[in-house]
């Protein structure tokens, strides 16, 4: 009796402990996974700010680009109306600007697209950032409450964000004032964002609120607590749970711009995030809670059965032995059984299957017959090594059927001791794996190599161009990047669609791969974008006729249906000298930056890269 209570009161105490240990575990999976779906959503908005910051940013530029372009162009060659004509103009192809002006020293508009701005007079003074007299920077104003300048919304709805450009004129301070339309910009948020579940706002630097997906009240400021949270000055982006007056919980997160004086601020509502998370929460209780009563009832079953399990214990012991026999004739996986001294005792079917040795003839023999060769003596002498010190082995090798096929096989040996330790058989079971070791060789093929042209990919260029930098070092060699551009293939895709775009590809990039030295290397940068490394230059001038060879390659005509298809390309070269610590990616953006020169010298040539021209060709770029 007491026994029998002494084990119950064990049962109880280990129901109990299971069942604190199973809510424990619920719990922290559950918390788990609401940290899960929290990070998960902050992360979706970081996305978003950036997304939205990044459109933004990449906007203003473009249209400061353009903009202030025609109203340089205009102010030294046109009259105020005519250039106030050209705005017009520019605004029926940007419907994100309401208006253009150009204002004087004073700040009186004297340009515009609308006439009824001309002669009104814009502050600037609070328009971000700040700068000194002389200073030329693009600003961001206050939101105008009004279509444009000369109106003036009295329902307080922006309308018109003015951005302030600076104009290079030598002898007159004169600004470009783009009116920017936020309903644009909002409408764009939107269809990204459902209103529902979250809001975008952006920001001045100084925390005033430009536009918003909430509310139209744009021009207002922030809470002062996500203000606060943003530390503007600290940070360019993060991410952080705000609440807004209305009690709502908002995963917030933010990104500044990179260029401009403004701040994108995403929130998505938690609620909203945590929605599938309440729904696991459900799913996994109706799962936990019939399963932890079930495990109790089948407990206390169990309990009250032990002295039967104990019987069928023993039958299941004898039944065991029955199905080892049945699963070494049934297995799918060739079995080999050996004696210590590493003759065959027997094999399975699949044995016979997979080597084409019948069981007549395997018994007796050493399993290396089966040895393919191309595993050496010290690899068999490291296996057998391994079996011994730790009674089993596990590896990979190449095994040679009846009919002279060889095949790949995962191998396991273990080694069958008897009570004192002396190893008495050897079990060997294995599975051939040649069809997943052909499969994987044309995975690797795939990973390095372009798909459509079959010329290595940036993965495998990066690693060819560093071999060849490294064998340069050795050899006090030269090494020459060429950067190769297609003049027209984009006219060609277009007019005759991608078929015709991609025998262009493929037809120009053999040639050029034949017009190239075996050692040299062809690879695709993507699109119509390759590179070629040429290697074991004595000089500079050993590369001329190759780069010959690749203009003439290119501009041969290639047969598509009826038609002959030509295209030309444009070459930037780099060189690799053993004494210059020039690394591989500066390589690459020189011989980028060339070929840029060739497209602008004409195309279907070949430019060096110089250091003086990369410089005017930098100055370019970051103008526009």
């Amino acid at each position: 009796m007491e026994t029998r209570q002494r084990d119950g009161l064990r049962f109880f105490l280990a129901m109990v402990v299971f069942l604190a240990a199973v809510a424990a575990m619920t719990s922290y999976s559950l918390w788990l996974l609401r940290s899960d779906a929290v990070h998960s959503s902050l992360n979706a908005s970081a996305l978003m700010a950036r997304s939205f910051e990044n459109f933004l940013t990449q906007t203003i530029s473009a249209t400061e680009f353009s903009t202030t372009n025609a109203a340089n162009q205009g102010s030294a060659r046109t009259s105020a109306a005519h250039m106030g004509a050209e705005f017009t103009q520019l605004l029926r192809q940007a419907p994100h600007l309401r208006s253009l002006s150009v204002l004087d020293a004073q700040g009186r508009i004297v340009v515009s697209s609308n006439p009824a701005n001309l002669g009104l007079s814009v502050t600037t003074q609070d328009y971000l950032p700040l700068v000194q007299q002389g200073q030329a920077a693009l600003r961001i104003g206050k939101p105008w409450l009004g279509r444009d300048f000369h109106e003036t919304d009295a329902s307080g709805a922006t309308s018109l964000i003015p951005v302030l450009y600076p104009l290079e004129e030598a002898d007159v301070l004169r600004h470009l004032v783009a009116g920017f339309n936020p309903d644009f910009f909002v409408n764009h948020m939107l269809q990204q964002v459902d209103e529902k579940v979250g809001v975008v706002e952006i920001f001045r630097l100084d925390g005033l609120l430009l536009m918003s997906t909430r509310f139209q009240g744009q021009g207002a400021m922030p809470h002062s607590d996500d203000v606060a949270k943003l530390k503007l000055g600290e940070r360019e982006f993060g991410q952080f749970e705000s609440t807004f007056n209305n009690g709502q919980v908002m995963l917030t997160a933010f990104r500044v711009s990179s260029l401009y004086p403004f701040v994108v601020v995403s929130h998505l509502r938690r609620d909203v995030a945590l929605e599938r998370w309440h729904t696991e929460v459900q799913a996994i209780l109706w799962v936990v809670v019939p399963s932890v009563i079930l495990v109790l009832v089948v407990a206390v079953v169990l309990y009250r059965r032990q002295r039967l399990f104990k019987a069928q214990q023993a039958e299941s012991q004898r039944l065991q032995r029955i199905n080892a026999a049945c699963v070494f004739d049934n297995s799918r996986e060739g079995i080999i059984i050996a004696s210590a001294e590493g003759r065959i005792i027997d094999v399975n079917a699949a044995f016979t299957r997979i080597t084409g040795y019948s069981r007549a003839e395997a018994i007796g023999k050493n399993p290396r017959m089966l040895s393919s060769g191309r595993q050496d003596k010290a690899f068999y002498q490291k296996m057998w090594q391994e079996l011994k010190t730790n009674g089993h082995w596990s590896g990979e090798l190449w095994n040679r059927r009846k009919d002279g096929e060889v095949y790949a096989e995962i191998l396991t040996i273990s080694a069958v001791s008897d009570s004192v330790g002396t190893v008495q058989q050897y079990v060997s079971v294995f599975t051939n794996i040649t069809a997943m070791k052909i499969y994987q060789t044309e995975l690797e093929h795939i990973a390095r190599f372009d798909a459509l042209t079959n010329l290595p990919n940036r993965i495998l260029l990066a690693d060819r161009l560093q071999q060849a930098m490294s064998q340069a070092q050795r050899r006090q060699s030269l090494v020459a990047v060429v950067f190769i551009d297609l003049d027209g293939f984009k006219a060609v895709n277009d007019t005759h669609g991608h078929e015709a775009g991609d025998l262009v590809l493929t037809t120009v990039s053999s040639r050029m791969r034949a017009a190239l030295r075996d050692g040299d290397t062809l690879a695709r940068n993507g699109g119509d974008e390759f590179v070629a490394v040429l290697v074991d230059l004595l000089c500079r001038d050993d590369a001329m006729p190759l780069l010959v060879r690749l203009l003439a390659a290119a501009a041969e005509p290639v047969a598509f249906a009826d038609m002959r298809l030509q295209v030309s390309a444009s070459l930037g070269v780099s060189f690799y000298e053993a004494q210059q610590a020039t690394s591989m990616d500066d390589l690459l953006r020189q011989a980028d930056a060339a070929m840029y020169q060739a497209k602008q010298a004409g195309k279907n040539r070949y430019a060096i890269y110089q250091a003086a021209c990369a410089s005017e060709m930098q100055k370019t770029l970051v103008s526009t």
